[in-house]
């Protein structure tokens, strides 16, 4: 039971600091669903217990009250389904994160590609869905189809609610009532709305919305900016580095729009020359690296890992010297150079960071992408996503799938803070779909 709720507590505050890989992730979660299936065998001694726990947590106003009842909604979702309580009811409204939360983690499938959801049409009956959002939520995301004619029915009646157009996308269905909500939030609508709507935009892969993120780049509000210029990055992603190298970045703890206007925070700067790839900006990000003293932080490295498909120990030691880092740096990006085909000048074994100094032609390979080392051009991108994905922190493997949508102009719905099995499970579907695309016969013309 503790250790079911030390799991909890430290998968959310990696999922609120933004940080953590699929594969910290992973760890957690199978944790979490450990205890719970343990706890499980004797549910109702588990169930005393656990509102014990609860009672002497709200008493004390600690902060594993919320631990504690995600679990206890947890156990009671794993050993009745479709019969929940009625005090499941009250967590709904007064813990909806953790009623969520458990709900998206239980009951715990047989297998990876397994959904279960058949505890949410039962819990609709008893609470409208309209009142409770979490409810509406769910039904997206575990998406429960037999509820799709009451979403519609929601979003002719309310089509100011966002999480409906969300749910209805996560079904499959985006329709002119979305893309009118989307545009209208954006010229008119509150900072929350704004940053549901470019979800919106962003999971549904809709290339024709994308400019509407434009005005929101200088953005004040972190997650707005954030949106607006994943965006950004995938629909213009030339414009988007030259953009993001000409206002630099300034770190995070330190940046704010009012004393630093006009620069981007460091994890987002990372972000985006590590979603674009462009040759002009790895060199730059590369003479940051070379000249910073200390280990490479966390958005540092996923621009190693998705940029050059490793991150040199080198990189990461303390303490870390100066000329082994920089040595272990241009080896790994002379390999990724050669894997790429971009000729090099004689000198580029010990020329500066600079493409003009490094590549024989650097007009020519200032347009030239890489992917893990690789070049990334139309053809590669449609394919599965990197084998790094796991190693990849929360935002930018949202970007990931926000590019995965972009690509395909279909939706690809799902979020970098859903449980890993399912995020395992979604790119393993991906992978197997590309794949099956590949073998097809080609229909084009001889």
């Amino acid at each position: 039971m503790d250790k079911g709720m030390r799991a909890r507590q430290r998968r959310s505050r990696l999922t609120r600091q933004q940080g953590g890989s699929l594969s910290a992730l992973k760890v957690m979660d199978t944790q979490v669903e450990q205890c719970v299936l343990a706890l499980s065998l004797d549910p109702s001694e588990a169930d005393r217990l656990l509102q014990a726990r609860i009672e002497d947590a709200r008493a004390q106003g600690t902060a594993a009250l919320s631990a504690w009842v995600f679990l206890r909604c947890s156990l009671v979702i794993q050993c009745q389904a479709t019969e929940l309580p009625s005090w499941f009811d009250a967590c709904l409204v007064e813990h909806p994160e953790e009623a969520r939360d458990a709900l998206l983690f239980f009951p715990a499938p047989a297998s990876l590609l397994e959904e279960r959801h058949q505890h949410i049409m039962p819990l609709m009956r008893r609470q409208p869905l309209a009142s409770v959002p979490v409810l509406v939520e769910l039904v997206g995301r575990l998406s429960v189809h037999e509820a799709l004619p009451h979403l519609l029915n929601i979003q002719r009646g309310a089509p100011q609610l966002a999480s409906v157009h969300l749910a209805l996308l996560r079904l499959g269905v985006f329709n002119t009532h979305s893309e009118a909500f989307v545009r209208h939030a954006l010229a008119h609508g509150p900072v929350d709305q704004q940053v549901l709507a470019l979800q919106w935009v962003a999971m549904s892969g809709w290339r024709r919305l994308y400019h509407l993120g434009r005005p929101l780049l200088r953005s004040p509000h972190a997650p707005l900016q954030s949106l607006a210029w994943a965006l950004h990055a995938l629909d213009q992603p030339g414009q988007a580095v030259e953009l993001a190298l000409a206002m630099g970045a300034t770190p995070d703890a330190e940046w704010s729009p009012v004393s630093h206007p006009g620069r981007l925070p460091e994890a987002l700067w990372w972000r985006v020359l590590a979603l674009c790839g462009h040759l002009k900006a790895l060199m730059a990000a590369c003479q940051r690296l070379a000249s910073q003293e200390g280990p490479v932080t966390e958005p540092q490295m996923d621009f190693l890992w998705l940029t050059l498909g490793q991150v040199p120990p080198a990189l990461c030691q303390k303490p870390n010297l100066a000329e082994p880092r920089q040595l272990a740096l241009r080896e790994l990006v002379l390999q990724c150079f050669r894997q790429a085909f971009v000729p090099l000048q004689n000198g580029a074994d010990t020329a500066p960071w600079t493409l003009a100094a490094w590549a024989s032609d650097p007009e020519q390979a200032a347009d030239q992408r890489l992917r893990m080392g690789r070049p990334l051009g139309r053809q590669r991108q449609a394919q599965g996503f990197p084998r790094v994905l796991p190693e990849l922190s929360l935002p930018l493997r949202q970007w990931l799938y926000f590019e995965r949508a972009h690509v395909t102009q279909s939706p690809y719905a799902i979020d970098a803070g859903e449980v890993a099995r399912r995020q395992y499970g979604a790119a393993m579907l991906v992978d197997l779909i590309d794949e099956l695309k590949a073998t097809e016969p080609s229909t084009a013309p001889h």
